[in-house]
């Protein structure tokens, strides 16, 4: 055989790059080259040689001549050499010439690995969709950073693989260790688990599956928490939380008030409900006052479900009232999205509520008071509606905020008629010992019946500030009153005084020229006030007594019909005691005469008779209330004569 063909290397590939950790011990193998010939005999027998390089890299390194193993011969220095290029000979035996080929190797140093592939966040999201065929959708992981390749400063990154390692449901996905992508092996129903927690770990051992992790790290940087969101797809339709709801309306309720309200789900994510009543609202049979009322009789709110009373309450109103009502979410079939349900309105008097008083906020039992009702339901055999959960008002009406009041009625339901609380509360103490447990839970302190003025106690028309100013009002109104009133007074006092001083100066100017000086005077002394006598000698009684008085009289027999003093004076037409004016001037005029004539006899009984005509005209009160006097002299006074002859009667 001619030596005609050179040695090939098979394996490793030319420009071939490997890398060894920098503790590598000496002695152990590196990799094995080959290289083949087809020449036969000695020119076909491959040998191996490190061929000597300027660097000096080759003495780190030994190979096995005949087998081609390369191994480690000094001990490596990352610090001071990382990469390491070598050239491989591999040559023949050939006579008189050997053939020989070259591959260059490059060896890479590295440190221990202890920065494994690496996750730049604990958690990552992925979305699927509900009802997708398996694999349809697929999401790509969150990639890996590796601090040892960027130390190394390598072109080429080795590769990376993901492995499921934990999770509930990992069984429904799967994930690809290479390409790093997630799909779904299942149909998903987001109504059956709306997420998923998975866990991945990535590394480069890609032939080695890891063990599973049962829960994850955060501390450890090759795993990732995946949380897999389902997406919802609107194919359920809503459902009430009740086939029938029952609720009450007080006669005290007013128009337009919130007495109740429906509820219902929808299994599907974010979905609108919309509420309504489907059917005529009914009336009981037994019903009493509700046949004439407005129609609807009941209004719901669409969005929210809560109902309110559209007619005015009356104390009269008895029954009940049944009317279906309708939910349904935004899809377009409406036939298969929605749902139905009935409700029931009692009408009840307010002393028909029992009241709960429990140890709790309103707040802290708002959510779980359907199931207080509920217990209650199931222990006393009747429909129990809850009214209103209101704070707790001591016995002084001042507001407790660590106790509420819970307003129950309860229903027959045979009859559908509200129970009197005095039967509720005796039913109550013959269930105690069922209902302790539930008593203790809430802190439930006593139960009695509720005032009929209850609701307008709590309720009202003005608030508590709102009272006390209109108590401050009224005493101001009271105040202004009393100084009015007095003002009044004090002006009508001063008035009556004015009138009296008025009445003195106008006296005085109606007397004769020769007394007008001795009028002024006296009116000068005089003071404004009440008395109608102040000045001096302006009384009857005492001028007439003295004789100084200058009335005149008629003579007897001028008027038959006045023959005595009570004819004239008690038994007057207009049944008072004056004597007229008019009357006085005229027997002035025609029949008088000044009093006291010297020597005259029938002048003392014309005086007398004209004195006391002038005390029964000025003091009609005085006077004895007699029809007719006999004798006007007799059993009315004494008359004695002084020494000057001048008549003094004492009355």
């Amino acid at each position: 055989d001619f030596n005609d063909n050179a040695p090939v290397f098979i394996q490793p590939p030319r420009n071939f790059t490997l890398r060894i950790p920098e503790n590598m011990t000496l002695g152990s193998e590196i990799i094995r080259v080959l290289a083949s010939d087809t020449d036969i005999g000695f020119n076909g027998d491959v040998r191996y040689r490190l061929r000597p390089d300027p660097a000096g890299h080759h003495n780190s390194f030994a190979i096995n001549a005949t087998s081609g193993v390369i191994m480690l011969q000094r001990a490596l220095d990352r610090e001071r050499q990382k990469i390491y290029e070598i050239r491989v000979v591999a040559y023949d035996l050939g006579l008189p010439t050997s053939l020989q080929s070259d591959l260059d190797l490059k060896i890479f140093v590295r440190n221990i690995n202890d920065h494994e592939p690496q996750f730049t966040a604990n958690d990552f999201h992925a979305n699927f969709t509900e009802g997708r065929a398996p694999g349809k959708e697929r999401v790509d992981l969150l990639p890996t950073v590796d601090r040892d390749d960027v130390e190394d400063e390598i072109g080429e990154i080795s590769d990376v693989c993901y492995f499921l390692v934990g999770g509930e449901n990992r069984s429904l996905f799967e994930l690809h260790p290479t390409l790093h992508e997630l799909l779904s092996t299942h149909i998903l129903d987001r109504e059956e688990a709306s997420e998923h927690e998975l866990i991945v770990k990535a590394t480069e051992e890609c032939f080695n599956v890891p063990e599973p992790v049962p829960k994850f790290d955060p501390e450890d940087d090759t795993l990732l928490r995946v949380r897999v969101h389902v997406l919802d797809v609107n194919d359920n339709p809503p459902l009430f939380s009740k086939s029938i709801f029952t609720g009450g309306i007080a006669t005290d309720r007013e128009f337009g008030a919130v007495f109740m309200s429906v509820h219902a789900t929808d299994a599907d994510d974010q979905s609108s409900l919309y509420y309504s009543i489907s059917h005529d609202i009914l009336h009981s049979n037994r019903s009493e006052g509700i046949q004439d009322i407005h129609k609807p009789e009941f209004i719901i709110n669409p969005e929210t479900g809560e109902l309110l009373v559209n007619f005015d309450v009356q104390k009269n109103m008895k029954g009940f009232f049944s009317f279906k009502v309708r939910v349904r979410d935004e899809a377009d079939d409406e036939e298969h999205h929605s749902d139905e349900a009935e409700v029931r309105v009692y009408l009840l008097r307010p002393d028909q509520r029992v009241r709960f008083v429990v140890r709790s906020r309103p707040s802290e039992i708002r959510e779980r008071i359907e199931d207080f009702a509920q217990v209650l339901q199931s222990v006393t055999g009747a429909l129990v509606n809850v009214d209103a959960l209101l704070v707790h008002k001591d016995e002084q009406g001042l507001l407790d905020r660590t106790k509420t009041d819970v307003l129950l009625h309860f229903v027959d339901p045979e009859s559908n008629s509200v129970f009197d609380v005095s039967r509720v509360l005796k039913v109550i103490d013959y269930k105690t010992e069922e209902l302790d447990d539930i008593f203790k839970d809430f802190n439930v302190l006593y139960t009695d019946g509720v005032e009929p003025t209850f609701e307008f106690q709590r309720s009202g028309f003005a608030s508590e500030t709102q009272l006390w100013l209109i108590g401050l009002l009224a005493l101001v109104c009271v105040l202004l009153f009393l100084v009015i009133c007095m003002c009044l007074r004090q002006k009508h006092k001063f008035r009556r005084r004015l009138r009296a001083a008025t009445a003195s100066i106008e006296s005085s100017s109606t007397l004769p020229p020769e007394s007008s000086t001795q009028g002024a005077k006296t009116n000068k002394e005089s003071v404004p006030n009440t008395n109608l006598h102040a000045s001096e000698g302006s009384n009857p009684i005492w001028l007439a007594s003295l004789g100084y008085d200058n009335y005149t009289f008629e003579e007897e027999g001028t008027k038959s019909t006045e023959n005595s003093l009570d004819v004239n004076v008690l038994n007057s037409p207009k049944g008072d005691a004056s004597v007229s004016e008019e009357d006085s001037s005229s027997a002035s005029n025609n029949n008088s005469r000044t009093l006291f004539p010297q020597g005259s006899s029938s002048s003392s009984s014309s005086t007398f008779r004209n004195r006391n005509l002038s005390i029964a005209a000025l003091f009609p009160s005085q006077m004895p209330p007699l029809d007719k006097l006999v004798n006007p002299l007799m059993n009315v006074g004494v008359t004695t004569y002084d020494e000057d002859d001048i008549p003094r009667t004492e009355l």
